[in-house]
């Protein structure tokens, strides 16, 4: 059973900001959940619903579908889910039904998920007033089985038995206004990312404690993960990154079997997802409790360019402006280094920086790890930060361990810091804090714990 989260008028308000432009007849959203996938032909696995679906409705269970229209002032929202069945639920477990669903929701109508193709074709041929062509708003086309669906249910409108007989004028993405409304946070998600940061903060802090050579990656990814379920969450937000050594290069690794040596680096780039709200950081982390030389000097350059950034976090500041920043910081302690040369703007047009730092400071978190919310204006300029808005940011530097590029000594290093992070009215608040961040706060905190 996968309650509300929040209250239903939170869900309406979502719903009734969504359809601000709607006109009666013209508009109708068909919104889907995700399906539930097949894992080795006999067995599903953990499902995950739609993260807009969520948004809108509150609705947990799979196989479930929506719609949404405008009659006069009020909007119409219709549910549509599994029935009850006691033969499948002893096999899989509790569903609510139609009516539990429409109770749990605030709906105005729910029916068995069969019969949403006859509604929507019901709502097509009797609902569109006078001379308006229909138009479908949905986010079928993520989901492959979902667009043949709708594809062939739009098959079987006919146009000829509708008022005044105009066809359907357009399919489009609803996702675009969904992932638009995502962007800012409201009160009711930003207290369930502060705890699912303190859940992944939690985590970090016993792989600091549990660190020592002779340990393999997946042991680390355990320790952390373990602390995930313990405080209530059903799954990591992403694949766990524990890279040691020469894998810490590696963006997405996440083969975590490797057996850790002394005086290595091991970067753990994970996060929990509590309530669908995801986590996300990133720590380089000694695995003998002290960095080497050239492990530290890169540790304090990545922390430069992430201090830098973080003191930029305001709202009125464009997006943009964080990756300008971490950018520069670390084009600058590369040349210092005589890692690259030329000048600063000749590097950048070049893009020869890219080669050790391939990725862009941060993005969105939210209900998904990388929100998929936008990044500049109607206009393409930069989205500039708001009060609401929350993402990571993670500068970090890679000399793969085959990289002729840079002397022998700096190869095989990679490190990355990465934190959460709210913009608040007057500038920000670290959603990820209490976890040692920079070189000389992580020696600290594991010599404390005995570590070193």
């Amino acid at each position: 059973m996968i309650p509300l989260l929040f209250p239903q008028n939170v869900y309406a308000k979502r719903r009734a900001e969504l359809a601000r432009e709607w006109v009666e007849g013209r508009d109708l959203v068909v919104l889907f959940t995700a399906p539930q996938y097949i894992r080795n032909q006999d067995t599903h696995f953990l499902h995950r619903p739609d993260s807009s679906f969520l948004y809108l409705t509150g609705f947990g269970e799979p196989s479930a579908a929506a719609m949404m229209w405008k009659e006069g002032k009020k909007l119409r929202f219709c549910l549509f889910t599994l029935p009850r069945d006691r033969s499948r639920e002893q096999w899989d477990g509790f569903r609510y039904g139609p009516t539990r669903a429409r109770d749990l929701t605030g709906a105005d109508d729910a029916g068995e998920i069969s019969q949403l193709g006859p509604s929507i074709l019901r709502w097509l041929s009797e609902m569109p007033g006078d001379g308006v062509a229909p138009r479908i708003h949905t986010n079928a086309s993520l989901y492959k089985e979902h667009e043949v669906f709708l594809q062939r249910t739009l098959e079987d409108f006919r146009p000829a038995l509708r008022k005044n007989r105009l066809p359907v004028r357009a399919v489009e993405d609803l996702e675009i206004r969904t992932r638009e409304l995502r962007t800012v946070k409201d009160r009711h998600e930003i207290d369930l990312m502060r705890k699912s940061s303190r859940i992944n903060v939690a985590a970090h802090l016993r792989v600091m404690e549990a660190i020592k050579p002779g340990m393999h990656e997946f042991e680390l990814q355990a320790v952390c993960e373990a602390e995930f379920y313990r405080h209530g969450c059903v799954a990591p937000a992403y694949p766990s990154i524990c890279a040691s050594g020469a894998n810490a290069t590696i963006l997405h690794y996440n083969d975590n079997n490797r057996r850790m040596k002394e005086n290595e680096l091991f970067l753990i780039d994970a996060g929990c997802e509590y309530k669908f709200f995801a986590s996300d950081i990133t720590r380089t982390i000694p695995v003998s409790g002290k960095y080497t030389k050239h492990q530290r000097i890169i540790m304090d350059l990545v922390a430069e360019a992430h201090q830098e950034t973080l003191n930029l976090v305001k709202p009125g500041v464009p997006y943009t402006k964080m990756h300008e920043t971490s950018t520069n910081v670390l084009i600058e302690g590369l040349r210092k280094l005589k890692l690259l040369k030329g000048s600063r703007s000749e590097i950048l047009e070049t893009g020869a920086h890219r080669r050790y730092y391939p990725h862009g400071t941060g993005h969105w978190l939210g209900m998904d790890v990388h929100d998929p919310c936008p990044y500049t204006d109607s206009k393409g300029r930069s989205l500039k930060l708001a009060p609401g808005h929350v993402f990571t940011i993670e500068p970090g530097l890679y000399f793969m361990a085959d990289d002729k590029t840079v002397p022998a000594e700096w190869r095989g290093i990679g490190v990355r810091i990465e934190d959460d992070v709210l913009v608040t009215r007057s500038g920000s608040e670290v959603l990820t804090k209490g976890l040692p961040r920079y070189a000389v706060e992580i020696e600290r905190y594991m010599a404390r714990k005995g570590r070193a």
